[in-house]
């Protein structure tokens, strides 16, 4: 496994990418050691732009606890030039689905951040993510 985590890795990297974006899954259950493995991976990443939130998985055991050390927070949010990427948590400790919740959905449309009916599109050529 660790040559197929080196070849992503390398491909990652090779890309320049101007942001990532990790929607979580890090761990299997949430525990301590994985977590590492996983920052010490995310860290090898050449990016300074990464939106980072936790999966079902990671909630596991008190895993989110783990998140919160190594990550700060279990949502974030980052303004990328034109794009606004909005991660939040919706694991719920210790089950397999997760739920944002009408307060989240009604706060992040008021602010704009969510853009109901659009969708974003790449150009390729360029390497450009814009509104469609």
């Amino acid at each position: 496994m660790p040559e197929i985590a080196d070849s992503m890795l390398e491909n990652i990297n090779r890309s320049s990418p101007d942001i990532i974006v990790i929607t979580g899954d890090l761990t299997e259950n949430g525990l301590a050691a994985k977590y590492n493995g996983a920052k010490k991976f995310i860290d090898r990443i050449e990016c300074k732009n990464k939106i980072i939130v936790p999966g079902n998985h990671d909630s596991r055991n008190a895993g989110y606890l783990f998140f919160e050390d190594l990550f700060k927070t279990r949502s974030t949010s980052g303004h990328f030039g034109e794009v606004t990427i909005v991660g939040i948590d919706s694991s719920q400790p210790e089950l397999d689905e997760g739920h944002i919740g009408s307060f989240y959905n009604s706060r992040m449309r008021q602010r704009g951040k969510i853009l109901p009916n659009r969708n974003l599109t790449k150009d390729t050529s360029e390497g450009k993510i814009t509104p469609g």
